[in-house]
């Protein structure tokens, strides 16, 4: 790896951090009075085909490694992929009992090749079920989408983007989307 491609993706992984970071802390002052003490994080990752261009390093995946590798022991986190189908990386959101734990549940996002299409309904709605079966009464909840770009489907309904959009709002969580 050439010294340009390593800045590039140090910088990358930095912006990512630093967004996510940011967005997180300023969510935490503005709730704080009213904050449950631990937070669960729901991530969701496009592995569409696009993401092999934007993303051929897979960047995505170690922003979230290492997202998850700052939460403290009592937070949760899950993870779902997504692209023309969606699926759990994580079954379920998790507890962080522990640092073994911890690692387990890093060590479960690996990246798969990004192929297939870019179906945001099926992406929250997976994160929909996936909200609904879990336990997070004592915990604030949040969504961080990782992706490229626009919901590309092969035959959309014409309802589509409004449809993800009930979904979205029907979460009851915030959702912090950023664009690879």
């Amino acid at each position: 790896m050439n010294k340009h491609t390593f800045l590039s993706k140090a910088l990358l992984i930095t912006l990512i951090l630093i967004i996510l970071t940011s967005s997180l802390q300023s969510w935490m002052v503005s709730a704080q009075a009213n904050m449950p003490e631990k937070i669960a994080v729901l991530f969701i990752l496009d592995d569409s085909g696009s993401m092999e261009g934007n993303d051929p390093s897979n960047l995505r995946y170690t922003a979230a490694k290492l997202f998850i590798a700052s939460l403290d022991d009592g937070d949760a986190v899950g993870a779902i992929r997504f692209s023309t189908d969606s699926t759990t990386i994580i079954n379920g959101i998790i507890p962080i009992a522990d640092s073994k734990a911890k690692s387990g549940l890093i060590d479960q996002l690996q990246p798969q090749a990004a192929n297939g299409y870019t179906d945001v309904l099926k992406a929250f709605t997976e994160a929909q079920a996936t909200l609904k079966g879990a336990n997070l009464a004592s915990h604030k909840t949040i969504v961080i989408f990782l992706t490229d770009g626009k919901p590309e489907v092969q035959n959309p309904s014409s309802s589509y983007e409004d449809d993800t959009l009930k979904i979205v709002g029907q979460l009851g969580v915030p959702v912090y989307a950023i664009a690879l």
